[in-house]
């Protein structure tokens, strides 16, 4: 029903040259920049890969060890792209944003950040059950699995679970109310299988980086050798 309403809503016209036929057309796909020159997520120095600089995992006691951040929230197609997807349930965006997934993957060898693929995890940022239930979908799971095809990496949608509900971050400004908000909200699940191995985490969006880390908080205990957060956009 969502989507039907979505598809009244919005019909299926090009977003910016307004051609019939689709959300956003190939070519006006190509206007989305992708994040080329890799950067500290925290403090967006610049360095040769997407690590959290060793001053900022020290400053603030990161579990993660980067996060991989695709394009650039600042830009309005992608913003409402991603505003379509996730909060008036165009789920056609969702090919518009693999794309742009699988050019950044490609354009910046991801692979060679990590292990084998046979050693990669990909799993998304989990909804609580009763977001899940108004959604009717969790946007990062799929994208997430996506993302483990074009890695060649596996997907485990249950790795984590929301254990409670938790305000949008995007809806609190102070560094420390959003770390609050999502303080051991997250648990893991029959994680034993990623030791050894790397562990990308998937969401749409982060600010602060505080939700990828928790979530990398909840499986350091099972001992990855990294934890990677993935994210289409930093705000």
């Amino acid at each position: 029903m969502k989507k039907l309403l979505a598809e009244i809503v919005y019909p299926h016209h090009c977003s910016l040259c307004k051609k019939e036929g689709l959300i956003l057309c190939p070519d006006c796909q190509k206007t989305i920049p992708i994040k080329k020159i890799p950067s500290c997520p925290i403090c967006q120095d610049k360095r040769s890969s997407f690590e959290i600089c060793p001053r900022c995992k020290n400053a603030v006691h990161f579990s993660l060890d980067g996060i991989f951040v695709t394009a650039f929230w600042e830009d309005p197609l992608l913003k409402k792209l991603i505003y379509n997807f996730k909060y008036d349930f165009v789920l056609d965006v969702k090919f518009i944003l693999e794309r742009i997934i699988n050019d950044f993957v490609k354009y910046h060898q991801i692979c060679r950040y990590l292990k084998s693929p046979s050693d990669v995890v990909v799993c998304p940022v989990p909804l609580h059950p009763d977001r899940l239930l108004w959604r009717g979908f969790n946007q990062s799971s799929l994208l997430a699995e996506n993302l483990a095809i074009s890695l060649g990496a596996s997907y485990q949608e249950d790795l984590l679970t929301r254990t409670r509900a938790t305000a949008p971050q995007m809806l609190l400004d102070d560094v420390n109310d959003r770390k609050l908000n999502v303080y051991e909200a997250f648990t893991a699940n029959n994680a034993s299988d990623v030791r050894g191995k790397t562990v990308i985490i998937l969401d749409d969006v982060t600010t602060t980086g505080a939700t990828l880390n928790e979530c990398a908080k909840a499986l350091k205990k099972f001992k990855p050798q990294n934890i990677y957060g993935f994210v289409l956009a930093q705000g």
